[in-house]
């Protein structure tokens, strides 16, 4: 029985790509606690910087990465599949390349990245051109949600 398997036994999750949507759903939540003051203490406490200004993403963009090396928690950049979050939803999307505005502290559609193997999640956040950051944590599941649990920043950008 594989590590995600015995994740997965008595739950409704019925295999790693449903599990791989639940992760990008509960990750999808930066885009509602983008638009609050929670945010700010988010930022300073990922990157240990300090933001006066809220951003306005047009978007934020979730990619399930192909692979990831758990003990160096580093991500790859090939993405298996790419979710669109906004105040429609957390929607599948067509995207096979993501381009980022490099000239805003913030970029207009930041990159959440991620990889889990059992149930260790490796998270790569991409909000502008000097706050990027690499995290490592658990996950465990509740009926049909994914809870994240343990985040620990493995890199950031300085």
């Amino acid at each position: 029985m594989s590590s995600s398997t015995a994740l997965l036994e008595g739950n409704q999750v019925n295999n790693d790509r449903d599990l791989n949507y639940l992760i990008a759903k509960s990750l999808a939540e930066l885009w509602h606690l983008h638009k609050t003051d929670a945010f700010r203490a988010y930022i300073s406490k990922a990157f240990g910087k300090r933001i006066d200004v809220l951003p306005q993403f047009d978007w934020l963009l979730v990619a399930e990465c192909e692979s990831g090396d758990i003990n160096s928690g580093t991500l790859n950049s090939v993405y298996t599949r790419i979710w669109k979050v906004d105040d429609s939803g957390c929607n599948r999307s067509n995207a096979r390349s993501i381009v980022f505005d490099i000239e805003r502290e913030f970029f207009k559609a930041p990159l959440i990245r991620f990889y889990h193997e059992g149930n260790t999640l490796l998270i790569g956040e991409r909000f502008g051109p000097k706050l990027m950051c690499y995290k490592r944590g658990s996950i465990t599941i509740e009926g049909d949600n994914v809870i994240v649990e343990n985040l620990v920043v493995s890199w950031m950008s300085s």
